[in-house]
């Protein structure tokens, strides 16, 4: 049995999560990862940005596990406070099939 790579999980979930979006009609920005970026997340926060004729939501997604509380304190202080942009974090459990996540937390809007 070979050891996982996190790396690849990650990156499966996070296409995972955007075949999920565009299947609601959402056009999806993806996060590009590089061994040299300094910063891995849009705004260090966020894999996902999620367009759609009415909102914006910018979304971290995760495998197995929800995000911890420091990041959870960051996402709640990040953005503007406007109805149209959406935060949440959405979790892929491994051996999931289909690309509907598990679990779907939405932090926003705080109008």
């Amino acid at each position: 049995m070979s050891p996982i790579n996190a790396y690849a999980k990650g990156g499966r979930n996070q296409r995972r999560a955007k075949r999920y979006y565009e299947s609601e009609g959402y056009e999806v920005e993806v996060v590009r990862y590089s061994k040299w970026a300094k910063n891995k997340d849009y705004f260090g926060l966020w894999d996902l940005i999620v367009v759609g004729p009415n909102d914006i939501r910018f979304v971290q997604v995760k495998t197995n596990a929800k995000p911890d509380k420091e990041w959870m304190e960051k996402a709640e202080k990040w953005g503007p406070k406007k109805s149209w942009c959406i935060k949440e974090y959405i979790i892929f459990r491994d051996y999931d099939r289909g690309n509907v996540p598990s679990v779907k937390v939405t932090l926003g809007p705080t109008v």
